[in-house]
């Protein structure tokens, strides 16, 4: 299946399932794995999400996302997830996250940047304070005027171990 879904439409995509009981499915669930995983921008739009949804309600979607989709594909949510975590203070939760991606997907570049973060005791609250500021940012360039269309990279994306 060919997949064609520009910025904007996948961040609303994602913003209509948060805080809903039916969960992403079939064609949307694949635009939404599809976007997050060849858009930096869009999966930091996720990364913005608890400024505007109830946090639970983001991470009933994150753990969605990430249970709906193989392994490496659900990069994006889980590393997600274990912002949120370590920005809400569950270490244990976060550890699993970034623990399961580096042994799963051990190139993806924002879990490791993460992992950097834990290792040097950054503070929780300076992370929530950069991600805020990232949030309206990124925010600006996925509702920009012109349309983005997300095409699939021809490199490996960096959810995919280079070979």
């Amino acid at each position: 299946m060919s997949i064609t879904i520009t910025r904007k439409e996948a961040c609303e995509l994602i913003r209509t399932y948060i805080g809903k009981t039916n969960l992403p499915e079939g064609e949307d669930l694949a635009k939404i794995v599809f976007a997050v995983n060849n858009d930096m921008q869009v999966r930091d739009f996720m990364l913005g999400l608890p400024e505007y949804y109830d946090t639970q309600q983001v991470i009933d979607f994150l753990c969605h996302m990430s249970n709906e989709t193989s392994i490496k594909e659900d990069a994006p949510f889980v590393t997600v997830g274990a912002a949120i975590a370590y920005e809400g203070g569950n270490m244990e939760q976060f550890y699993k996250h970034v623990g399961y991606i580096a042994t799963h997907t051990p190139n993806y570049s924002l879990n490791q940047m993460l992992m950097r973060v834990a290792a040097s005791g950054f503070p929780r609250d300076m992370l929530t304070k950069m991600r805020k500021e990232l949030a309206a940012k990124v925010m600006q360039v996925c509702y920009a005027d012109e349309a983005h269309v997300i095409t699939a990279e021809e490199e490996p994306t960096q959810t995919q171990d280079k070979e």
